[in-house]
């Protein structure tokens, strides 16, 4: 990104953000890999700002926001397949307390409807001009 982005030019990344909890960002990628068989990981934070210098664009700024997910319209965007929908769908009821109340997970009669994970938005301008 660093090598085509022009001089001066500003770069903004938008993605989901892991918790610094090792175990729910094991929950979340979990849950993420049966939702999309294209996921590789959702990485943490400090993760993505260290790619950012690394590729020579210090972040200027950076925060966090949440992002509720109707859980039909989330699988359907992924094209997610019944039997891994069903395997989402059982990760989330049988979610431990903390991930429970970590991603905000929503559920009428036992069934999971909503969660809520993070998402990051960094910004950086690449040097020169």
């Amino acid at each position: 990104m660093a090598r085509v982005l022009r001089p001066g030019g500003r770069f903004l990344l938008v993605d989901s953000v892991a918790p610094s909890d090792p175990e729910l960002a094991a929950f979340l990628n979990q849950l993420e890999t049966r939702r999309d068989l294209t996921h590789q990981r959702t990485l943490p934070a400090d993760t993505w700002l260290a790619m950012f210098y690394a590729a020579g664009l210090p972040p200027l700024g950076y925060e966090y926001f949440p992002r509720h997910h109707d859980l039909d319209d989330w699988l359907a965007r992924a094209q997610t397949p019944p039997p891994a929908q069903a395997e989402v769908r059982a990760m989330l009821a049988d979610a431990s307390p903390a991930a429970k109340a970590a991603f905000a997970i929503e559920c009428v009669a036992g069934q999971p409807t909503v969660f809520t994970d993070q998402k990051i938005l960094i910004w950086a301008d690449r040097p020169g001009m």
